[in-house]
């Protein structure tokens, strides 16, 4: 039936369609007396008729609901889109952790010893280091990785002095486009994939005696380590996280001399491929007899031989007009396929030149050999995977990190006698977690407040007494004394007994899983094993101890004054007493006084 078209069955006006006991009515004939007009069916008012009742609140508070309400559904949208932005652009790392915090970024510019986990190269299975990772030592490091990296743990992060809690980046959505990604630029993101998923094993600065660990060089003629051609003003990214720090850039390798003018490197593993990078500067045209650094006309090349070759190979030529000037020039090659090798030696020569000029220098020398392709997929990847989670789950729970949780400790079957292989391990930078302190200020705020009550009872009680206002009941001005009217609650035992079922069982389970997480069980079963000894921590135990007497209580409390739940014997009405004297404001329920 069409509304409009429907008469009422009282006033027989057309309107609104409202329908009760086969008959049909208009608004007003229908929410007239609150029951249907043919059978009197209680009809409630709603909708637009009950808001007909309700005062108009006038335009301005109609306006400010609605702007509240769109408010309130911009913050949830927006809220829920940023969540999900931050959720899909958050940086991947090598290992599978997650960085921590609010749009996360890869900020971290680190340098890691390769070999402080596995040695780069043959037999290596040129895999990424494990965690926990090494900082380079310039005295000591042979393979070098720099890349960008997040945090993943920040209380592990900040109590191990910045040595743990980070890990290496593969993406970061946000940044990619953003970042430079140069060696070269400042502060570059440096992905730990693609061409940059690999070691530096070789890396010379010259800021060091030469053919030092990092920057074995096997013969050097002409070259001497100075500052007669400048040095290099813009140095490639090495790091600085960890206690280590690049040294500033105070000299160069520089080519003068007669004959011959070459450096050679030592055989280097480079079997999947890589790069050579360095700065290089020739001397700028200059009339003036006593400069250091003479202007050079003479081109520089770069060549390479392998251990089954006869001949250099060159894959670099340097001409002198365009490399020659005041600063020194970035350059990088990838290596030949004909050079991969386990033992590929580079050198660096000027093939003739003028022994009075055609100076040269080069500095930051460095060369980066790519890991094995697919090093993702392989098995012994996935297998350092395990083999790093474990590390990392201890070196968690040695620093009582909130990631490290009681399960975690069970089921690495964590023993602090263990924490002592994780280098650089203080037990005075471990922390309480943030349950253990919410719990020890609990324990506090209980105390005070227990001493507090105490206090206040006993100078109210003192008060009182001292004043004479204690009196059970008022009276008014003409003597007439007001009376207290009581009545019983009987409780409702079926109900409070499944109330009291569901609540003792979530307490037996949690105490079960608290005592298996504890150990109880394994060491009642294994106490009698030889050699075996059951250990616990003490601050966890009286962590845990003191939970369970606040939850215990909590559940007491609840049973009690909100379920109305006790024993057997004590499952009585409770008496409900209220004074009907205003200025009294008395009222007990059962035991307890109400003021």
């Amino acid at each position: 039936l069409n509304p409009i078209s429907t008469e009422c069955r009282m006033c027989l006006e057309r309107g609104a369609f409202r329908t009760c006991c086969s008959g049909y009515y208009c608004h007003s004939c229908y929410y007239q007396s609150g029951r249907c007009p043919g059978c009197q069916v209680e009809a409630p008012l709603t909708g637009v008729a009950a808001a007909g009742l309700k005062p108009d609140p006038g335009k301005f508070a109609v306006g400010l609901s609605w702007a509240l309400s769109f408010l309130l559904v911009t913050i949830t949208a927006v809220g829920l889109a940023l969540s999900y932005f931050n959720a899909s652009t958050t940086p991947t790392t090598i290992w599978g952790h997650s960085c921590q915090g609010w749009f996360p970024v890869c900020d971290l510019a680190v340098c890691i010893d390769h070999d402080g986990a596995i040695d780069y190269g043959e037999g290596g299975g040129f895999l990424p280091a494990a965690q926990p990772y090494k900082v380079c030592d310039r005295e000591a490091s042979t393979n070098q990785v720099v890349a960008s990296a997040c945090v993943y743990d920040k209380e592990m992060y900040a109590w191990s002095n910045h040595l743990l809690g980070y890990d290496l980046c593969v993406s970061s959505p946000r940044e990619e486009n953003s970042r430079p990604r140069n060696v070269t630029d400042l502060h570059p993101l440096l992905l730990y994939s693609g061409n940059q998923s690999g070691v530096f094993i070789f890396d010379d600065d010259f800021e060091q005696p030469l053919r030092n660990v990092s920057a074995p060089w096997s013969e050097i003629v002409n070259g001497d380590r100075s500052s007669a051609c400048g040095v290099n003003s813009r140095p490639p990214e090495r790091g600085m996280h960890g206690g280590f720090e690049p040294p500033m850039n105070k000299k160069a390798l520089v080519f003068t001399g007669v004959a011959t003018r070459l450096a050679i490197t030592a055989g280097m593993n480079i079997e999947h491929g890589g790069r050579v990078e360095f700065y290089l500067k020739m001397g700028p045209i200059s009339t003036d007899d006593n400069s250091e650094c003479k202007s050079a006309f003479s081109d520089v090349i770069l060549e390479y031989i392998t251990i089954s070759a006869s001949e250099w190979v060159t894959f670099g030529s340097f001409p002198a007009w365009m490399y020659r000037g005041e600063e020194f020039q970035f350059v990088s090659r990838d290596i030949p396929i004909d050079a991969l090798s386990n033992s590929t030696r580079f050198r660096f020569r000027q093939a003739s030149f003028d022994v009075l000029r055609d100076h040269w220098a080069i500095d930051d020398v460095r060369i980066f050999a790519n890991l094995k392709a697919d090093w993702e997929k392989s098995v012994k990847f996935e297998k350092r995977q395990a083999e790093q989670d474990a590390r990392v789950t201890l070196a968690k729970c040695c620093y009582s990190s909130e990631q490290c949780d009681v399960f975690d400790k069970k089921n690495s079957n964590f023993d602090d006698e263990q924490c002592a292989s994780i280098p650089g391990f203080d037990t005075s930078n471990s922390r309480l977690k943030l349950s253990e302190l919410l719990i020890l200020y609990m324990l506090l705020t209980a105390v005070a407040k227990a001493l507090y009550g105490l206090a206040v009872r006993r100078f109210t009680r003192l008060a009182s007494t001292l004043t004479g206002e204690h009196s059970d009941s008022c009276r008014t001005p003409e003597g007439k004394l007001f009376c207290r009217k009581s009545f019983r609650s009987d409780p409702q035992v079926s109900w409070q007994i499944t109330v009291a079922i569901i609540l003792s069982v979530a307490l037996i389970s949690t105490l079960y899983r608290l005592l298996d997480a504890l150990g109880i069980f394994q060491c009642m079963s294994r106490k009698h094993a030889d050699g075996y000894t059951c250990k616990t921590n003490g601050t966890f135990v009286v962590s845990c101890l003191l939970a369970v007497i606040f939850d215990t209580r909590a559940i007491a409390v609840l049973l009690s004054q909100v379920f109305c739940i006790s024993p057997s014997r004590k499952q009585r009405g409770l008496e409900v007493v209220v004074d009907l004297n205003p200025d009294q404001c008395f009222m007990r329920v059962g035991s307890k006084a109400i003021p």
